[in-house]
Protein backbone atom coordinates (compact mmCIF):
# COMPACT_ATOMS: atom_id res chain seq x y z
CA UNK A 1 0.00 0.00 0.00
CA UNK A 2 1.18 3.51 -0.78
CA UNK A 3 2.04 6.46 1.44
CA UNK A 4 -1.05 8.68 1.20
CA UNK A 5 0.37 11.53 3.40
CA UNK A 6 0.13 14.14 0.64
CA UNK A 7 -2.71 13.90 -1.91
CA UNK A 8 -3.43 17.58 -2.31
CA UNK A 9 -3.05 17.52 -6.11
CA UNK A 10 -4.04 13.91 -6.77
CA UNK A 11 -7.19 13.02 -8.71
CA UNK A 12 -9.14 10.12 -10.25
CA UNK A 13 -10.27 10.48 -13.86
CA UNK A 14 -13.04 8.15 -15.13
CA UNK A 15 -12.79 6.49 -18.58
CA UNK A 16 -16.15 5.05 -19.73
CA UNK A 17 -16.54 2.08 -22.06
CA UNK A 18 -19.16 0.60 -24.37
CA UNK A 19 -19.57 -3.15 -23.83
CA UNK A 20 -21.47 -5.81 -25.80
CA UNK A 21 -23.46 -8.58 -24.12
CA UNK A 22 -25.77 -11.40 -25.28
CA UNK A 23 -29.15 -11.61 -23.54
CA UNK A 24 -29.54 -14.63 -21.22
CA UNK A 25 -25.88 -15.50 -21.65
CA UNK A 26 -23.36 -14.81 -18.90
CA UNK A 27 -19.84 -14.01 -20.06
CA UNK A 28 -17.41 -16.89 -19.51
CA UNK A 29 -14.74 -14.42 -18.33
CA UNK A 30 -15.01 -11.02 -16.61
CA UNK A 31 -15.56 -8.15 -19.04
CA UNK A 32 -13.78 -4.80 -18.89
CA UNK A 33 -16.58 -2.27 -18.40
CA UNK A 34 -14.62 0.88 -17.64
CA UNK A 35 -11.27 2.34 -16.62
CA UNK A 36 -9.84 5.24 -14.63
CA UNK A 37 -6.62 7.21 -14.23
CA UNK A 38 -5.02 8.01 -10.90
CA UNK A 39 -2.66 10.99 -11.03
CA UNK A 40 -0.61 9.10 -8.45
CA UNK A 41 1.35 6.87 -10.84
CA UNK A 42 2.62 4.75 -7.93
CA UNK A 43 -0.89 3.67 -6.94
CA UNK A 44 -1.69 -0.06 -6.92
CA UNK A 45 -4.85 -2.02 -7.73
CA UNK A 46 -5.27 -2.96 -4.07
CA UNK A 47 -5.71 0.71 -3.18
CA UNK A 48 -9.20 0.80 -4.72
CA UNK A 49 -12.68 -0.71 -4.52
CA UNK A 50 -15.36 -0.71 -7.22
CA UNK A 51 -19.14 -1.18 -7.05
CA UNK A 52 -20.97 -1.77 -10.35
CA UNK A 53 -24.62 -0.85 -10.89
CA UNK A 54 -25.52 -2.67 -14.11
CA UNK A 55 -28.67 -0.73 -15.01
CA UNK A 56 -30.99 -3.74 -14.80
CA UNK A 57 -31.38 -3.77 -11.02
CA UNK A 58 -28.23 -5.80 -10.39
CA UNK A 59 -25.27 -4.53 -8.36
CA UNK A 60 -21.98 -6.37 -7.89
CA UNK A 61 -18.45 -5.67 -6.76
CA UNK A 62 -15.99 -4.94 -9.56
CA UNK A 63 -12.42 -6.14 -9.85
CA UNK A 64 -9.63 -3.59 -10.25
CA UNK A 65 -6.97 -4.70 -12.74
CA UNK A 66 -3.64 -2.90 -13.34
CA UNK A 67 -2.67 -1.99 -16.93
CA UNK A 68 0.74 -1.43 -18.56
CA UNK A 69 0.15 2.31 -18.19
CA UNK A 70 1.22 3.62 -14.77
CA UNK A 71 -1.74 5.00 -12.86
CA UNK A 72 -4.35 3.49 -15.19
CA UNK A 73 -6.65 0.70 -14.01
CA UNK A 74 -9.44 -1.34 -15.60
CA UNK A 75 -12.63 -2.41 -13.87
CA UNK A 76 -13.99 -5.86 -14.78
CA UNK A 77 -17.14 -7.75 -13.87
CA UNK A 78 -19.89 -10.06 -15.13
CA UNK A 79 -23.66 -9.73 -15.34
CA UNK A 80 -26.50 -11.76 -16.81
CA UNK A 81 -28.83 -9.52 -18.79
CA UNK A 82 -32.20 -11.10 -19.53
CA UNK A 83 -33.70 -8.63 -21.99
CA UNK A 84 -32.03 -7.14 -25.09
CA UNK A 85 -31.57 -3.36 -24.97
CA UNK A 86 -29.22 -0.55 -23.93
CA UNK A 87 -28.28 -0.21 -20.26
CA UNK A 88 -26.49 2.59 -18.38
CA UNK A 89 -23.75 1.20 -16.15
CA UNK A 90 -22.51 3.21 -13.16
CA UNK A 91 -19.20 2.23 -11.51
CA UNK A 92 -18.34 3.83 -8.17
CA UNK A 93 -14.58 3.92 -7.51
CA UNK A 94 -13.16 4.67 -4.03
CA UNK A 95 -9.64 4.67 -2.65
CA UNK A 96 -8.51 4.28 0.96
CA UNK A 97 -8.20 8.02 1.50
CA UNK A 98 -11.79 8.71 0.58
CA UNK A 99 -11.18 9.92 -2.96
CA UNK A 100 -13.80 8.75 -5.42
CA UNK A 101 -15.06 8.95 -8.99
CA UNK A 102 -17.93 7.49 -11.00
CA UNK A 103 -17.50 5.84 -14.39
CA UNK A 104 -20.58 6.02 -16.65
CA UNK A 105 -20.39 3.18 -19.18
CA UNK A 106 -22.93 1.61 -21.54
CA UNK A 107 -23.98 -2.01 -22.07
CA UNK A 108 -25.46 -3.02 -25.43
CA UNK A 109 -27.37 -6.27 -25.01
CA UNK A 110 -28.31 -8.20 -28.17
CA UNK A 111 -30.63 -11.15 -28.55
CA UNK A 112 -29.04 -14.47 -29.42
CA UNK A 113 -29.45 -15.21 -33.12
CA UNK A 114 -29.09 -18.73 -34.54
CA UNK A 115 -28.57 -18.61 -38.30
CA UNK A 116 -29.27 -21.90 -40.13
CA UNK A 117 -27.03 -23.10 -42.95
CA UNK A 118 -28.52 -25.83 -45.12
CA UNK A 119 -26.51 -28.56 -46.84
CA UNK A 120 -26.84 -31.31 -49.42
CA UNK A 121 -25.72 -34.76 -48.29
CA UNK A 122 -25.29 -37.97 -50.28
CA UNK A 123 -26.56 -41.38 -49.16
CA UNK A 124 -26.77 -44.82 -50.75
CA UNK A 125 -30.26 -46.34 -50.68
CA UNK A 126 -30.39 -49.51 -48.60
CA UNK A 127 -27.04 -48.77 -46.93
CA UNK A 128 -26.64 -47.33 -43.42
CA UNK A 129 -23.67 -44.91 -43.41
CA UNK A 130 -20.67 -46.29 -41.54
CA UNK A 131 -20.19 -42.94 -39.78
CA UNK A 132 -22.37 -39.86 -39.10
CA UNK A 133 -22.99 -37.59 -42.08
CA UNK A 134 -22.91 -33.79 -41.77
CA UNK A 135 -26.43 -32.75 -42.74
CA UNK A 136 -26.39 -29.02 -41.88
CA UNK A 137 -24.80 -26.30 -39.74
CA UNK A 138 -25.63 -23.02 -38.02
CA UNK A 139 -24.08 -19.84 -36.67
CA UNK A 140 -24.60 -18.56 -33.12
CA UNK A 141 -24.18 -14.81 -32.59
CA UNK A 142 -22.85 -15.71 -29.14
CA UNK A 143 -19.26 -16.55 -30.06
CA UNK A 144 -18.63 -17.96 -26.58
CA UNK A 145 -21.26 -20.71 -26.99
CA UNK A 146 -20.06 -24.31 -26.80
CA UNK A 147 -21.35 -27.44 -28.52
CA UNK A 148 -22.76 -28.72 -25.24
CA UNK A 149 -25.21 -25.78 -25.24
CA UNK A 150 -27.27 -27.28 -28.09
CA UNK A 151 -29.57 -30.14 -28.98
CA UNK A 152 -30.68 -31.11 -32.48
CA UNK A 153 -33.47 -33.30 -33.84
CA UNK A 154 -33.36 -34.43 -37.47
CA UNK A 155 -36.48 -35.21 -39.51
CA UNK A 156 -35.09 -37.15 -42.45
CA UNK A 157 -38.00 -36.76 -44.88
CA UNK A 158 -38.77 -40.48 -45.13
CA UNK A 159 -40.74 -40.77 -41.90
CA UNK A 160 -37.66 -41.27 -39.73
CA UNK A 161 -36.61 -38.91 -36.92
CA UNK A 162 -33.44 -39.10 -34.83
CA UNK A 163 -31.28 -36.99 -32.54
CA UNK A 164 -28.44 -35.15 -34.25
CA UNK A 165 -24.92 -34.58 -32.95
CA UNK A 166 -23.74 -30.97 -32.64
CA UNK A 167 -20.00 -30.32 -32.98
CA UNK A 168 -18.10 -27.04 -33.03
CA UNK A 169 -16.47 -26.22 -36.37
CA UNK A 170 -12.70 -25.86 -35.78
CA UNK A 171 -11.29 -22.32 -36.10
CA UNK A 172 -14.83 -20.92 -36.66
CA UNK A 173 -16.09 -19.43 -33.35
CA UNK A 174 -19.86 -19.57 -33.14
CA UNK A 175 -20.29 -22.06 -36.00
CA UNK A 176 -21.52 -25.60 -35.37
CA UNK A 177 -22.20 -28.63 -37.59
CA UNK A 178 -25.03 -31.16 -37.15
CA UNK A 179 -24.49 -34.78 -38.16
CA UNK A 180 -26.49 -38.01 -38.02
CA UNK A 181 -27.21 -41.30 -39.77
CA UNK A 182 -30.28 -42.61 -41.56
CA UNK A 183 -31.11 -45.66 -43.68
CA UNK A 184 -33.00 -44.60 -46.80
CA UNK A 185 -34.81 -47.53 -48.35
CA UNK A 186 -35.54 -45.98 -51.74
CA UNK A 187 -33.42 -43.80 -54.06
CA UNK A 188 -34.60 -40.21 -54.35
CA UNK A 189 -34.27 -36.65 -53.05
CA UNK A 190 -35.50 -36.03 -49.50
CA UNK A 191 -36.21 -32.75 -47.68
CA UNK A 192 -34.47 -32.83 -44.31
CA UNK A 193 -35.49 -30.55 -41.43
CA UNK A 194 -33.21 -30.04 -38.41
CA UNK A 195 -34.58 -28.38 -35.26
CA UNK A 196 -31.79 -26.80 -33.19
CA UNK A 197 -32.26 -25.39 -29.69
CA UNK A 198 -29.79 -23.90 -27.23
CA UNK A 199 -29.83 -24.05 -23.44
CA UNK A 200 -31.48 -20.61 -23.30
CA UNK A 201 -34.49 -21.65 -25.37
CA UNK A 202 -33.39 -20.02 -28.64
CA UNK A 203 -34.33 -22.09 -31.70
CA UNK A 204 -33.62 -22.38 -35.42
CA UNK A 205 -34.65 -24.76 -38.19
CA UNK A 206 -32.14 -25.91 -40.80
CA UNK A 207 -33.51 -26.97 -44.19
CA UNK A 208 -31.25 -29.45 -45.99
CA UNK A 209 -31.47 -32.05 -48.76
CA UNK A 210 -30.51 -35.72 -48.71
CA UNK A 211 -29.87 -37.42 -52.05
CA UNK A 212 -30.12 -41.22 -51.89
CA UNK A 213 -28.77 -43.03 -54.94
CA UNK A 214 -29.06 -46.66 -55.94
CA UNK A 215 -26.02 -48.80 -55.11
CA UNK A 216 -26.42 -50.64 -58.42
CA UNK A 217 -24.94 -49.42 -61.71
CA UNK A 218 -26.09 -51.63 -64.60
CA UNK A 219 -25.03 -51.82 -68.25
CA UNK A 220 -26.65 -53.91 -70.97
CA UNK A 221 -24.93 -56.10 -73.56
CA UNK A 222 -25.56 -56.99 -77.20
CA UNK A 223 -25.86 -60.63 -78.30
CA UNK A 224 -27.18 -62.55 -81.30
CA UNK A 225 -30.13 -64.96 -81.18
CA UNK A 226 -31.68 -67.41 -83.64
CA UNK A 227 -35.48 -67.66 -83.57
CA UNK A 228 -36.63 -70.95 -82.11
CA UNK A 229 -33.19 -71.88 -80.75
CA UNK A 230 -32.43 -71.32 -77.05
CA UNK A 231 -29.53 -69.06 -76.13
CA UNK A 232 -26.33 -70.95 -75.35
CA UNK A 233 -25.80 -71.59 -71.65
CA UNK A 234 -23.67 -68.89 -70.04
CA UNK A 235 -24.68 -66.08 -72.42
CA UNK A 236 -24.03 -62.74 -70.65
CA UNK A 237 -27.09 -60.52 -71.04
CA UNK A 238 -26.05 -57.69 -68.69
CA UNK A 239 -23.39 -56.51 -66.21
CA UNK A 240 -23.73 -54.47 -63.02
CA UNK A 241 -21.73 -53.30 -60.05
CA UNK A 242 -23.15 -53.12 -56.53
CA UNK A 243 -21.49 -50.95 -53.89
CA UNK A 244 -23.77 -52.14 -51.09
CA UNK A 245 -21.39 -53.72 -48.52
CA UNK A 246 -24.10 -56.23 -47.55
CA UNK A 247 -24.36 -57.44 -51.14
CA UNK A 248 -20.58 -57.67 -51.46
CA UNK A 249 -20.38 -59.74 -48.29
CA UNK A 250 -23.37 -61.93 -49.20
CA UNK A 251 -24.08 -62.22 -52.96
CA UNK A 252 -27.21 -64.27 -52.26
CA UNK A 253 -28.96 -61.02 -51.35
CA UNK A 254 -29.06 -60.16 -55.08
CA UNK A 255 -31.69 -61.53 -57.44
CA UNK A 256 -32.38 -60.64 -61.07
CA UNK A 257 -35.33 -61.04 -63.44
CA UNK A 258 -35.04 -60.77 -67.22
CA UNK A 259 -37.84 -59.30 -69.31
CA UNK A 260 -37.05 -60.77 -72.72
CA UNK A 261 -39.07 -58.30 -74.76
CA UNK A 262 -41.44 -60.90 -76.18
CA UNK A 263 -43.76 -61.03 -73.19
CA UNK A 264 -41.68 -63.62 -71.33
CA UNK A 265 -39.76 -63.13 -68.08
CA UNK A 266 -37.52 -65.44 -66.12
CA UNK A 267 -35.05 -65.43 -63.24
CA UNK A 268 -31.40 -65.00 -64.18
CA UNK A 269 -28.28 -66.56 -62.72
CA UNK A 270 -25.88 -64.15 -61.03
CA UNK A 271 -22.19 -65.06 -61.33
CA UNK A 272 -19.67 -62.92 -59.47
CA UNK A 273 -16.16 -61.93 -60.43
CA UNK A 274 -14.04 -59.64 -58.27
CA UNK A 275 -11.99 -56.69 -59.41
CA UNK A 276 -10.21 -53.80 -57.67
CA UNK A 277 -11.18 -50.23 -58.39
CA UNK A 278 -7.76 -48.65 -58.31
CA UNK A 279 -9.11 -45.16 -57.98
CA UNK A 280 -11.17 -45.90 -54.86
CA UNK A 281 -9.14 -48.83 -53.59
CA UNK A 282 -12.14 -50.89 -52.59
CA UNK A 283 -13.72 -53.97 -54.09
CA UNK A 284 -16.69 -54.18 -56.42
CA UNK A 285 -18.34 -57.30 -57.79
CA UNK A 286 -19.12 -57.68 -61.47
CA UNK A 287 -22.19 -59.85 -62.10
CA UNK A 288 -22.87 -61.83 -65.29
CA UNK A 289 -26.57 -62.57 -65.74
CA UNK A 290 -27.06 -65.78 -67.67
CA UNK A 291 -30.15 -67.53 -68.96
CA UNK A 292 -31.13 -70.04 -71.63
CA UNK A 293 -34.25 -68.25 -72.87
CA UNK A 294 -34.57 -67.05 -76.45
CA UNK A 295 -35.11 -63.71 -78.18
CA UNK A 296 -33.88 -60.27 -77.18
CA UNK A 297 -33.68 -59.31 -73.54
CA UNK A 298 -33.93 -56.47 -71.05
CA UNK A 299 -32.65 -56.70 -67.48
CA UNK A 300 -34.57 -55.78 -64.38
CA UNK A 301 -32.59 -56.37 -61.17
CA UNK A 302 -33.41 -56.07 -57.49
CA UNK A 303 -31.18 -55.55 -54.47
CA UNK A 304 -32.54 -57.04 -51.24
CA UNK A 305 -30.94 -55.26 -48.24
Amino acid sequence: MNDWSDRTLLSLTPIPAAVNFIAKSAAHNPVTIGSFLDSNTTAMAGDFTAAITWGDGHTTAGTIEPTPTAGRFDVTGTNLYITPGTYNISIAINDFQGDSTTIASTAYVAATVLTPIGASANFTAGVLPSSPVTIGSFLDSNASATQGDFTAEITWGDGHTSAGTVLAVPAMPGQFAVSGTNLYGTPGSYSVSIAVQDNLGNMATIKSTAIATSPINATGTTFLTTPGIPLPAGTVVANFTDTNPAAIANPSTISAIVNWGDGQTSAAFVNWSARTDRRHLHRHRLAHLCDSQSDESLLIDRDHP
